[in-house]
């Protein structure tokens, strides 16, 4: 149960990601992608001054989106 969580905002922000920059794919793909860039987010937020902040969703969600658009940008950019 413990995982439920982190695959939501995962597919929520691997879908908001795709929304933005127009990418292409399904459900699995932007679960990755958004677990992907959750964990990109998560690394590189801190370092920009965002601090994730302890149970509160939308600020999850923000980051998380943040490193899936930055990964999809990346795989954009690679594959052109």
């Amino acid at each position: 149960m413990e995982y439920v969580y982190p695959l939501a905002v995962g597919l929520i922000a691997g879908w908001l990601a795709s929304k933005l920059l127009g990418g292409k794919g399904g459900l699995i793909r932007s679960l990755i992608l958004g677990v992907l860039g959750a964990i990109v987010g998560g690394i590189l937020a801190p370092k920009l001054g965002f601090t994730p902040i302890e149970n509160v969703h939308l600020n999850n969600i923000v980051i998380a989106t943040g490193g899936a658009v930055l990964l999809l940008f990346v795989a954009q950019f690679l594959g052109k």
